[in-house]
């Protein structure tokens, strides 16, 4: 892996200032291009883009030469705003400067460190400085509008100090910005070494020891970045990587969709494979248009890529589709069925539909058991997510079916879950279910409108009483103390009075020295004790 020396998040700045000479310009050859994701040149060369108005034959065929020959780290004076994605090369290279919402989009999720992994594909082998990569500001819109420099933020730069790229896939992560989801530009540029360039803002002086060229190479990439929020007024409100968990089937083999709602099933379309379609790149593809030339299916979930317009356009790429749905709750569970396997069914036993969360904390055991199905052992994986996704990370439990005692799930937030097991035997076959299950807060009682309040107009202090039970504080003349209960509830200690019990009401005066009774009531309501200066005492609802 390449040596990172990283950038600081912050808008490009790149100096127009003409710092050094420029060198002059070497014959230039054709060097290199972006594969992962791909560039425009590149998706026009694969026809992964196939309008005339965003490709041309010079620009496919001449994919690794995007480039200018003098640019010496200087790539304002050379590519000029509106021009980046052709590296102002002009003629039929302008085309890649044509912004559209038929351009091929990747979608890439960051892993778990934050970072996303480019590839370039080297033709000639150059001595490098560096790779440096910006992303379009939030508010660009790459269907609409022609890229400038004013548009990109620069978000990494990886230093190669002179380093001899060899031809082939040069490979280097990228630290993605958790702000930048949805659909971006990508600019890659790549810049071969030189001692004489002017230094770079991150980098500095440039290596001292290395001879090369002031030639630099450019590559806008359309990516869509998973996990981005749908926007204001998105249809659209869950979405999943469509049949991620399977690979190449058999002949033979029966491949469905099962989508559920909160775990029942409601929508099994299926795909029989033979000769044609046993690649995961032609069942998956199969299976996607299934869903999306029914009418009833797309009117609730629709599989493919989503574009700025919100629109969900299906790729011929199969591992860059989605499914996205209209409606929380759904979900997908892809099941190949084997006409030669053992079938067995499973279930978890005790899962209950609705669980109530007292103190923070709810551990959910794990309690699954074969129903049908060969003696033997069993092994399970299951993924516990957040249907509303709106918090909390997933969970991931793997065990043997029966174990005791039982893993289990901790959950500390009220939510409506969904947990996908997946159970295999010795044989390799499997079987997936759905689960579905609420948890809720523990109900906290709402504060009770009944109340007793003690106003003591006597020249000593008081306590208030109920059924002679001492409680509360002392109330100093001339003021007053009132309660509530808590949870219907009158806590006296060695006492416990409930609302709308008949109650006798009294008062300790005199620092508990004397007891006056002032009468019984119903408990309930709004009730005044009046403790009067001559000791006397009344209770009264008021």
């Amino acid at each position: 892996m390449s040596t990172f020396k990283k950038s600081s998040y912050a808008p490009l700045l790149l100096s127009l200032s003409a710092a050094a000479a420029v060198l002059s310009s070497t014959t230039v050859h054709a060097h290199g291009y972006m594969t992962s994701p791909p560039d425009y040149a590149q998706a026009c060369s694969t026809g992964q883009t196939t309008s005339d108005e965003l490709c041309s034959e010079t620009a496919s065929v001449n994919k690794n030469g995007i480039n200018q020959g003098s640019a010496a780290n200087n790539h304002q004076a050379v590519v000029f705003d509106n021009q980046l994605c052709s590296a102002s090369k002009g003629g039929e290279y302008s085309v890649l400067d044509v912004p559209s919402s038929d351009r091929y989009t990747t979608t890439i999720a960051p892993d778990e460190n934050g970072e996303v992994e480019f590839s370039y594909y080297v033709t000639a082998e150059h001595k490098t400085w560096y790779m440096d990569v910006f992303v379009t500001r939030n508010g660009f819109d790459p269907d609409t509008q022609t890229l400038t420099w004013g548009d990109l933020e620069r978000i990494d730069t990886i230093d190669y100090k002179g380093q001899l790229l060899e031809r082939g896939d040069q490979k280097y992560k990228v630290q993605w910005p958790e702000d930048k989801t949805g659909k971006r530009i990508v600019y890659n540029i790549w810049q071969r070494t030189n001692p004489n360039q002017p230094d770079h803002e991150v980098l500095g002086s440039p290596p001292q020891d290395e001879w090369d060229s002031n030639e630099a190479f450019y590559s806008c990439m359309n990516v869509y970045v998973d996990g981005g929020d749908p926007g204001p007024g998105s249809e659209w409100v869950h979405e999943e990587k469509f049949a991620d968990d399977k690979g190449d089937l058999n002949v033979g083999d029966t491949v469905k969709v099962r989508i559920m709602m909160e775990g029942t099933e409601k929508y099994t379309p299926s795909v029989d494979i033979d000769n044609h379609n046993t690649s995961a790149s032609v069942w998956k593809l199969d299976l996607a248009k299934e869903i999306n030339n029914n009418p009833s299916a797309t009117e609730y979930m629709k599989v493919g890529v989503k574009n700025s317009d919100d629109e969900v356009i299906l790729s011929d790429y199969a591992d860059h589709n989605y499914i996205y749905f209209k409606e929380e709750g759904l979900s997908h569970l892809v099941e190949v069925i084997n006409p030669e396997q053992d079938d067995f069914q499973f279930s978890w036993d005790g899962l209950e539909d609705e669980y109530v969360m007292s103190g923070g904390q709810l551990v959910l055991p794990i309690n699954l058991q074969i129903d049908e199905g060969d003696d033997g052992q069993y092994t399970y994986e299951a993924l516990l997510t957040e249907i509303t996704q709106k918090s909390g990370a997933p969970q991931m439990v793997s065990g043997t079916v029966g174990e005791q005692p039982a893993k289990a799930f901790t959950l500390t937030e009220a939510a409506s879950y969904s947990v996908k097991v997946t159970v295999t035997d010795e044989y390799d076959n499997r079987e997936e279910n759905i689960f579905t299950f609420v948890v809720q807060n523990e109900d906290v009682p709402e504060p009770t409108d009944t109340q007793v309040t003690w106003v003591n107009n006597h020249s000593q202090p008081l306590m208030s009483a109920l059924q002679s039970g001492i409680w509360g504080e002392w109330v100093q003349p001339g003021s007053q103390l009132t309660v509530q209960p808590d949870g219907g509830i009158f806590n006296i200690p060695g006492w416990e009075v409930e609302e709308g019990e008949s109650t006798t009401f009294g008062a300790a005066i005199n620092n508990g020295v004397s007891y006056v009774n002032c009468g019984s009531l119903p408990l309930t309501g709004n009730i005044e004790v009046i403790v009067a200066s001559d000791g006397t005492c009344s209770v009264s609802i008021k």
